[in-house]
């Protein structure tokens, strides 16, 4: 069953990638603006629209008033969320969205590391289907066997991968202290909203952000934001019901190669850019599928 929502999480999060792609592209922020402007709208707007989740999950949870340990988790993993999306975002001002993506990957050598460390345990043939969904990854977004990742993104892309290992594995405490999946989502935007709030009224280059796109691009900016929460936070709430029913939060984390092949389907159907896909990339694809296989498949065989 965790397969299944890792499954909506990454077409889900696929979504919400193709379309953080359009509005980073189509900033109507001051070009003389430096980064932290134009970076800043898109993160007030996907931290202060987390409130719209937050109550659906109010509606539908049984209860959300859970045991104190859980709640502090599920508050907390809010925080490198948080700082998850601002290192994505800073990214995408520099480099195209579908090479970014890929490099999530190196979350799944975090958490085995993170996981082994508290006491988990791995077999041999998932080890195996997370390398190579790792090397299937890396394979699908460089295109050749050559070392083309550019040296400054793979070093950046080494804290900001770490933060969303931080808030996996926090989720995954918090799912193994007794709490339900919806009850941890909402306190999980609750404390995204909470740093949302914080950052809006603390940094005044991405109020600044946020509040000349409002202004200059208003229906289009809130409207593809509004669309574009919608399918993140109902992907993340797959994710997060997929970790607390996976084995190791390691085995989703390494699933993550599904969301670059829907990225680049997406991509190929309705381009923003000129977008091609080589011999090689095709067989990283089926590698993909083979590690998937390793993970989870080879038990009903």
């Amino acid at each position: 069953m965790w397969l299944f929502f890792t499954f909506l999480f990454a077409f889900f999060l696929a979504i919400v990638n193709y379309i953080d792609e359009y509005l980073t592209a189509n900033n109507a922020v001051l070009s003389s603006a430096d980064i932290h402007t134009k970076a800043g709208g898109l993160i007030i707007v996907s931290t202060l629209f987390t409130v719209f989740g937050a109550l659906v999950a109010w509606f539908f949870a049984d209860k959300v008033f859970i045991a104190s340990f859980p709640l502090l988790l599920a508050l907390l993993s809010g925080v490198p969320m948080v700082a998850l999306w601002a290192g994505y975002f800073y990214l995408l001002n520099i480099y195209p969205v579908y090479q970014v993506i890929p490099l999530f990957q190196m979350s799944s050598i975090w958490l085995l590391i993170i996981e082994l460390l508290a006491g988990g345990s791995i077999t041999l043939v998932a080890l195996t289907g997370v390398l190579i969904l790792i090397v299937g990854a890396y394979l699908l977004d460089a295109g050749t066997l050559k070392w083309q990742v550019p040296t400054t993104l793979l070093l950046l892309m080494i804290p900001v991968s770490l933060c969303w290992t931080i808030t996996l594995f926090l989720i995954k405490l918090a799912s193994n202290a007794g709490a339900g999946t919806v009850a941890i989502t909402f306190w999980q935007f609750v404390g995204i909203a909470t740093v949302g709030v914080t950052l809006f009224i603390a940094v005044r280059k991405y109020r600044r952000g946020f509040l000349f796109r409002v202004r200059h691009q208003g229906k289009n900016f809130l409207g593809f934001s509004l669309l574009n929460e919608g399918s993140g936070q109902a992907g993340y709430y797959s994710g997060n019901v997929a970790v607390s029913l996976a084995p190791l939060a390691t085995y989703f984390s390494a699933l993550g190669g599904l969301q670059s092949i829907l990225l680049l389907v997406i991509f190929y159907f309705f381009p923003q850019k000129p977008l091609t896909i080589n011999a090689l990339q095709v067989v990283a694809i089926f590698m993909i599928a083979v590690g998937i296989f390793f993970l989870e498949g080879w038990k009903y065989v």
